[in-house]
């Protein structure tokens, strides 16, 4: 093999940790299409409170647990939140018990499977990702495509992803109290949720877009073929 191609950072130094040579290796992010060219996107709704939500399987690495302990805290302090998990799995029953043992009722919608994930995203004021292992997520990187302010779980690649107070907050994993603080900040100031929000859509044009990505395996191959000619 003449090079690993490695979506973040923190895979290619776990490579060169393993033995492979550090010459060896190269980041390339993953890129996508541009969710604001999809012409499947809804306008965000503001009518109604203040929407928080996550896309995703209901599967323990993403520990949505902590999801729903944090949306607890959360529904607490603002009467105006709402909470929506997109997404089917295993754990949609027991997901299902602790939010209404949590007493959120109707606050905690879980919506199952949808054909329009992008448009999902695009109608929440907060995008929230509580895995406890991950690369980069690629929901981030729509939610950034669709100017949504993101808080996460510092685990993985997601830091490479998403910039700290910048393009939105970074918490530890398998802490709802500090994923609720990270959920309460962005929804107790409209003002940080739209500056996030556009710092994302920046971060995603600059260095997310599948164009991108397209262009440096490109060079990529092109290098290698002329060594080898």
């Amino acid at each position: 093999i003449d090079r690993f191609v490695c979506v973040v950072d923190r895979v290619r130094r776990e490579l060169v940790r393993a033995g492979v040579e550090a010459s060896k290796t190269v980041v390339i992010q993953n890129g996508i299409p541009d969710p604001l060219a999809t012409g499947r996107v809804r306008p965000k709704a503001h009518d109604d409170g203040l929407l928080v939500g996550s896309v995703g399987r209901l599967e323990a690495p993403k520990d949505y647990r902590t999801l729903v302990a944090a949306a607890a805290v959360v529904c607490e302090q603002r009467a105006d939140a709402r909470f929506r998990l997109v997404g089917d799995g295993g754990l949609r029953a027991s997901l299902r018990d602790q939010a209404r043992d949590s007493g959120l009722g109707d606050r905690f919608e879980l919506a199952g499977w949808s054909d329009d994930p992008l448009g999902e995203i695009a109608a929440m004021d907060v995008y929230v990702v509580s895995s406890v292992t991950d690369t980069t997520n690629l929901t981030i990187v729509e939610a950034m495509g669709l100017g949504v302010p993101v808080v996460a779980t510092d685990v993985g690649g997601i830091s490479e992803v998403v910039v700290d107070g910048e393009t939105g907050v970074l918490v530890p994993s398998r802490r709802p109290d500090l994923l609720a603080q990270g959920i309460l900040r962005l929804a107790n100031d409209a003002g940080l949720r739209a500056s996030m929000g556009a710092a994302g859509r920046e971060r995603f044009a600059s260095e997310f877009t599948v164009e991108r990505m397209l262009a440096q395996h490109r060079a990529l191959y092109d290098g290698l073929l002329g060594q080898a000619l």
